[in-house]
């Protein structure tokens, strides 16, 4: 009697170990599916969230391009406060948008306009990281430049400010300032610019590369 009793409690036992084995492996395989679940939600987000920047990136710029069209490249670029002004116009940009409204070298909105270049560097980068092929470095290098773009506006607006400063202290033509001061240089940094942002701006246009990531954006 006492050895059947012996018997039944061993495979009592056994049976319990394997019941706890078992369940300890469903619940790593539910844990293991969960946190892939989790970083899949998570590089959806990620990449919707950047995603949605560079399109906007791109759409303000198409929306500008007509400003600097109309502008001489010889010539002082007059227009660059209401480029850098349009450039701004909508939600993303909004807080550094009055950044050439002013004294540029002076303005309270200084610290803001730096943290902003600096987001759309690190956007830029993540967009490299979370998507894949030749479409997202295309996009990435855009959203780059456009920050670029941007910085070289503002200090151009620098440079028309003390171009402005030296006619009015020293009493001379503007023309004169703009000799004095190496306003082409910056002029031509601006142009520079320019030229390649709108390399990549008809690449993504012509080869519709903003749709090739949403289709990587459905695919996660």
């Amino acid at each position: 009697m006492i050895k059947d009793w012996n018997f039944w409690l061993s495979v009592i036992t056994l049976v319990l170990t394997m019941v706890t084995a078992i369940t300890a492996v469903i619940a790593v395989k539910q844990t293991k599916k969960q946190i892939e679940l989790s970083n899949k939600q998570h590089l959806f987000d990620l990449r919707i969230e950047n995603y949605l920047v560079a399109k906007g990136l791109v759409e303000q710029y198409k929306n500008c391009k007509s400003l600097w069209e109309r502008e001489k490249r010889n010539e002082v670029i007059w227009a660059s406060e209401s480029i850098f002004f349009f450039l701004t116009n909508n939600t993303f940009l909004e807080e550094i948008q009055g950044m050439t409204a002013e004294k540029a070298f002076a303005n309270p909105l200084q610290k803001e306009f730096l943290k902003k270049k600096e987001n759309i560097k690190e956007i830029s980068t993540t967009i490299k990281l979370i998507f894949t092929g030749e479409n997202a470095q295309k996009v990435a290098e855009f959203v780059y430049l456009f920050q670029e773009l941007l910085y070289a506006l503002y200090r151009y607006q620098i440079i028309r400010e003390k171009m402005q400063e030296y006619s009015d202290l020293f009493h001379v033509t503007l023309e004169e300032a703009q000799r004095k001061i190496s306003e082409q240089k910056h002029r031509d940094r601006v142009w520079e610019v320019i030229d390649d942002l709108d390399a990549l701006f008809v690449e993504i246009e012509s080869n519709d590369i903003l749709r090739a990531l949403e289709e990587q954006i459905k695919l996660t």
